[in-house]
């Protein structure tokens, strides 16, 4: 956690900003690889890029709004430390906040990567969070609970589209980020209820930033359980059983339900494994427009194609250890990839367009 300088403003001289640097990729291995490998802090590297020296204010009117928020980028830190080819992948919050967080981390600098005793490239994401400190921290806006508890009446009727709505309008309003993590858990639950599970995922990740310990205490472990869940459904088995892991360190006695259970059991087998990774994907409107509409995965095998394409599927990004690439989407291309090192795909197209990632 690193302070800002606000330039004197009352509320802005107590606001922090986190920096994190988000390494739960999946492994580019064959034949099986260890759990243990597929969660380390900085897979493929002898030492991750560290000692940002970013140049960070808190935003003045978002201080005053007592407004929070993160912003989720793709980066690339090249062998000097210096950042390159931004990207925001997602954000919660005032659109105030991505802007700032990209420009300032378009000019900062690291301490480089390091792999083979030598400074290397590498493609990853962070985090940049902008809260207040702990102790100064104002209380929870008066809307936040009423907005629960609608969501929650909504659902109770069985009107999930209604609980949607609810949760859906309020998020745009100032918010703290336990409020935010809270909210996107209920929209989570509410999207299971319409059966939309991408969409539930989309959301859930919003609500365990930060490795589920912003959402308020008492779903923080149904939020886990529920991120487990949904990707191993969506065939991203790196994260989740690192997000597995977190969950039983945080709640180590708390009971495995047999969905979190089956969702881990067919996580392990495919990690264990050699065998190939068929995953049916839609993209997804991202419902912001600082956002572009893309699905990410982060890659188990040496390889991989895009195939079946259905709609407008046009580029991807692969961002691993040593190796940038953006590229238009070839159709039965297979790209090959180093062993024993961490990749994050990015595909980025059209909502509604679909297609088929193989992984060998």
């Amino acid at each position: 956690m690193f302070p800002i300088i606000c330039g004197g403003k009352r509320m802005c001289t107590s606001a922090k900003f986190v920096l994190l640097v988000l390494t739960i990729f999946g492994i580019a291995l064959s034949p099986a690889r260890a759990e243990e490998f597929v969660c380390t802090s900085s897979p493929g590297l002898d030492r991750p890029f560290k000692n940002p020296t970013i140049n960070l204010k808190y935003p003045a009117a978002e201080a005053f709004r007592e407004s929070e928020g993160w912003s989720l980028f793709a980066i690339n830190v090249a062998p000097d430390g210096s950042v390159s080819d931004v990207w925001l992948r997602d954000t919660l919050g005032s659109q105030t906040f991505g802007q700032i967080a990209a420009e300032a981390l378009a000019k900062g600098k690291f301490d480089p990567p390091i792999r083979g005793g030598k400074p290397v490239q590498v493609g990853d994401v962070i985090a940049v969070i902008f809260q207040f400190d702990p102790k100064d921290r104002p209380g929870d806006h008066n809307y936040y609970r009423e907005v629960l508890d609608r969501a929650a009446a909504a659902r109770a009727q069985g009107d999930w589209k209604e609980a949607v709505r609810i949760l859906d309008n309020s998020l745009a309003w100032p918010l703290h980020l336990h409020e935010m993590a809270t909210m996107s858990h209920s929209m989570a639950i509410s999207y299971m209820g319409l059966k939309d599970w991408r969409r539930a995922l989309h959301h859930i990740r919003r609500a365990t930033i930060e490795g589920g310990t912003v959402a308020e205490q008492n779903v923080r472990g149904e939020a886990l359980a529920l991120s487990v869940e949904l990707h191993a459904r969506d065939h991203d088995y790196g994260r989740a059983i690192c997000i597995y892991e977190t969950l039983r360190k945080l709640y180590p006695l708390a009971p495995v339900s047999p969905a979190v259970g089956a969702a881990i059991a067919e996580t392990r087998a495919v990690l264990w494994s050699n065998a190939p990774v068929r995953t049916e994907v839609e993209i997804l409107e991202q419902g912001r427009s600082d956002l572009t509409p893309h699905w990410s995965h982060a890659l188990l095998r040496s390889s991989f194609t895009i195939e079946q394409v259905q709609g407008a599927v046009k580029s991807y990004r692969l961002d691993c250890v040593g190796r940038s690439e953006r590229a238009p989407v070839v159709p039965g291309a297979r790209i090959t990839l180093s062993p024993g090192v961490a990749c994050d795909l990015f595909v980025i197209g059209d909502p509604g367009a679909k297609f088929v990632l193989d992984e060998r």
